[in-house]
């Protein structure tokens, strides 16, 4: 899957998982909605990645990981 593909791959699952945690965090499922907001937001940055030249391996990086993950941006 070349870079354009995967980062539009991305952008649509994140955007997908926004408004699911978007949902959830309206009706009051916090914990929910708080790991979906935080798939979301770990997809996007995921596209930028991608969009810069990011291997997959590179890309396997979690938001747990935020120093690498600031490295690699």
């Amino acid at each position: 899957m070349d870079e354009q593909n995967l980062a539009s791959s991305l952008l649509s699952l994140g955007y997908k998982d926004y408004i699911a945690s978007r949902f959830l965090l309206n009706n009051n499922y916090l914990i929910q909605g708080l790991t979906l907001a935080s798939s979301a937001v770990e997809k996007y940055f995921k596209v930028i990645l991608a969009l810069n030249g990011k291997t997959k391996k590179e890309m396997g990086v979690h938001l747990d990981r935020l120093d690498k993950l600031k490295n690699l941006l």
